[in-house]
């Protein structure tokens, strides 16, 4: 090899060399540059918000079934939610040749990187028992008409809200009791059982016709509901806003009727002419102008929906819990199945006294239900306590 030769070769291992010296140096660039931070705001806080839902659902479902078998329910809150996250990593790389003799560079390059990178995750969830006096006293009080005549202003089905949340609504019941002839009840499941303090009960066609009517004439903008602040939040009156007659329903559904306004009207006696009337909650009105109602706490309100859980034979015929006491219930605000296998692909399923209790996913009036719970619950849960839950996510 001749002198030319011989720098060229050199030339051409040094280029080498320099080459495999950036790709190191890029490649300890690029471990040292990685950022986790962004990424797990996706991962941790939408698993988070799934994670909460979920739970809340399964709590609500757990406490329903608890109060059919006349147990104590019991709520606990998730207080905080802290996410902490750490990357840490170790990276080394060498080079090296072989000289021989020193004007030669032998085919021996030896470059080599190795490194270790490990994360942690560490959540810190804090717990609050709902125990307090105030929250205690708020789930056992009758719910403010102006709460849930709010409700339905925002959007919540007057069909399905007031059912749950009133007992009557000027002297008309939403449960009425079915008579036994005889003394007798008719379903088998009550033949074995002495049920002399239990009364059959079904859904008043009265009441829920009524409620239907409110419905379609608040969704046609025919009727609305208002509240009147005051000093006293607990002295806060709420008015209905009615029309003398239904607006041009020609072209919708007839499940509404052909004139809701004036079956509303014609039910609760409502003064010719008069478009205002307040809500009071008393068991009869006293002035013309007033539309009386009693309505459930959120306490009764879990009851009422407690009745429309399954539960299994032997536990009747123990004596665990009684029968149910709704009768020819054609469409349940809620239904909770009991199966002895944990069920699939089911809305929500909690296990309680050996056995599991589970909503369909496909039973939209049982979710509105819990979602309707769930905003009562919220409203009755006005104690001072440590701000709401917050996800924190640091990131090093």
């Amino acid at each position: 090899m001749n002198s030319n030769q011989r720098v060229n070769s050199n030339k051409s291992k040094r280029s080498r060399a320099l080459l495999i010296s950036l790709f190191l140096s890029s490649a300890l660039a690029d471990i040292g540059c990685q950022h986790i931070g962004p990424k797990t705001v996706l991962d941790d806080r939408l698993a988070y918000n799934r994670a909460i839902l979920t739970s809340w659902e399964q709590q609500a479902l757990l406490n329903i079934v608890r109060a059919r078998y006349n147990d104590v329910v019991a709520f606990v809150d998730v207080g905080s939610v802290v996410q902490s996250h750490s990357l840490t990593g170790t990276t080394q790389a060498s080079f090296g040749a072989s000289i021989l003799p020193h004007n030669y560079i032998a085919n021996t390059l030896t470059p080599a990187l190795t490194g270790s990178r490990a994360t942690t995750d560490s959540p810190t969830i804090t717990y609050t028992p709902l125990t307090g006096s105030e929250f205690i006293r708020n789930l056992n009080r009758p719910i403010k008409p102006s709460d849930i005549f709010n409700l339905i202003e925002s959007g919540y089905p007057a069909g399905e809200l007031l059912p749950m949340t009133l007992r009557s609504i000027s002297e008309i019941h939403s449960n009425k009791p079915v008579a036994a002839p005889n003394g007798q009840y008719a379903p088998k499941e009550y033949r074995d059982v002495n049920l002399s303090s239990l009364d059959l009960i079904t859904r008043s066609s009265d009441f829920i016709k009524l409620a239907k009517a409110i419905e379609c004439a608040h969704e046609c903008g025919d009727l609305n509901f208002y509240g009147q602040a005051s000093t006293d939040s607990d002295a806060s009156k709420v008015f209905m806003i009615i029309s003398d007659k239904s607006c041009d329903r020609s072209n919708e559904s007839t499940s509404c009727g052909a004139d809701p306004v004036a079956f509303i009207r014609k039910t609760l006696q409502l003064k010719p002419a008069s478009t205002q009337f307040e809500i009071v909650v008393r068991p009869h009105r006293t002035d013309e102008l007033e539309i009386a109602v009693q309505t459930r706490s959120v306490i009764a309100a879990m009851r009422w929906l407690s009745d429309y859980v399954q539960v299994p034979d032997a536990h009747i015929r123990a004596g665990i819990v009684l029968p149910s006491r709704v009768h020819n219930e054609q469409r349940p605000p809620l239904n909770v199945q009991w199966s002895v296998k944990k069920p699939r692909g089911v809305f929500a399923a909690v296990q309680y006294q050996g056995y599991w209790f589970s909503i369909p996913q496909n039973d939209t009036d049982s979710k509105f239900s819990l979602i309707c719970l769930r905003s009562l619950l919220a409203l009755a849960d006005t104690a001072a306590k440590p701000p709401p839950p917050v996800l924190t996510i640091p990131t090093r």
